[in-house]
């Protein structure tokens, strides 16, 4: 951790580089301390985080140099919102109130989005358009895009964690603390067949599932049945074969496989989305919520549409708002080790949730087709 005094030195050492167009060789430690009025060892301490930050370059005996950066682009004051699509109403609502943050330190932020398959065809078109820094949401950051925005000396923040990447500023949902509570809150009221339905994710993203599967297999111990947590097919994929109707199909597909079993999941944990899907399907199967089976939320919205359901509830808003303002503090200078936040979940009680059923043959007599 940077110590303020460090911090607030090194920022002032920059701006007497700057102010006293100082390039090349650095004047001497001695006579920088006496101009600057601190102690000679207090200044080294500064000089470190400036070369942390690539503004110095401390070569032992042969001086310190100011670094010339190959990078030299003008100030646009605009960042980029990478995976806003600016047709959906949640996004163009986090858009708006982004920009109503961004103003009051004088920038914009502009929504971008394309199809995943042109980041592939093109790894550079991130660097076409004429913002400062960029604001990824969700998963939107691949692996070549970060290191090609950290060779080009582009700030940006990642919107969700990634593992391997210690230098990235990241925000993300606290994903252990928010399904340790869904699954301590499904097991007090004695469920142990308990479904998770998710899409899978991209090799680079996949740890995400691994996480979420180490929690089910911390709480469930023995009772963890791999065949209820479903995470088989990517959202992209199911798009591109089936069009829009993938949401359909896909949860239709997880909850034919569940009831198939000898034993049927009785709870089921899902993001919104899908989770209002496998209500109306178990709706047409003739199996009660919750007397049958609960059905428990993961939503990152941050307001509650669907107050039926119980579950967790994340603020997507607020993380990108933190992810924003750590941006602004990069391009204003601040320097800073690496910021990550996590932010913890808030349950939402609905109607969703009981008791686990004594019999699994209540449900299995009952059950309907599809």
């Amino acid at each position: 951790m940077i110590l303020p005094i460090y911090q607030n030195l090194s920022e002032k050492l920059e701006k007497y580089i700057a102010d006293n167009g100082i390039t090349g060789r650095m004047p001497g430690v001695l006579k920088l301390s006496r101009e600057l009025g601190v102690h000679h060892v207090t200044l080294s301490k500064a000089m470190r985080i400036l070369e942390k930050k690539g503004v110095l370059s401390i070569n032992g005996t042969k001086g310190t140099f100011v670094h010339e950066s190959s990078v030299k682009r003008p100030k646009h004051h605009v960042i980029a919102l990478v995976g806003a699509d600016a047709e959906q109403v949640e996004s163009k609502e986090i858009l708006t109130r982004l920009n109503e943050a961004a103003r009051r330190s004088g920038y914009h932020v502009i929504g971008i989005t394309f199809e995943e398959g042109l980041y592939q065809r093109n790894k550079a078109i991130l660097l076409n358009f004429p913002v400062d820094g960029f604001l990824f949401r969700m998963s939107s950051l691949r692996r070549e895009q970060a290191e090609l925005l950290r060779r080009e000396e582009f700030p940006m923040v990642s919107g969700a964690r990634k593992e391997g990447y210690p230098w990235l500023d990241q925000t993300d949902c606290d994903h252990h603390a928010g399904y340790s509570l869904l699954l301590d809150r499904l097991l007090a009221l004695g469920h142990r067949r308990i479904a998770f339905l998710e899409f899978d994710r991209v090799p680079e993203y996949r740890f995400y599932l691994n996480n979420i599967r180490r929690v089910f297999e911390e709480k469930l111990g023995d009772a963890f049945d791999p065949d209820l947590f479903y995470a088989k097919e990517r959202g992209r994929d199911l798009l591109l074969e089936y069009g829009e109707d993938y949401w359909e199909i896909y949860p239709e597909r997880a909850l034919k496989f569940w009831f198939a079993l000898p034993e049927p999941p009785t709870a089921v944990i899902a993001p919104l989305p899908l989770l209002i899907r496998i209500d109306r399907f178990l709706e047409k199967m003739k199996i009660k919520v919750p007397q049958n089976v609960s059905l428990m939320l993961v939503s990152s919205s941050g307001k509650m549409e669907y107050k039926k359901f119980s579950g967790i509830v994340y603020d997507e808003y607020d993380m990108l708002l933190w992810g924003l303002h750590c941006l602004l503090d990069r391009l204003n200078g601040k320097v800073m080790e690496p910021q990550h936040y996590f932010q913890k979940p808030v349950f939402h009680e609905g109607a969703s949730v009981g008791k686990a059923p004594e019999k699994y043959e209540k449900i299995l007599n009952k059950r309907g087709e599809i």
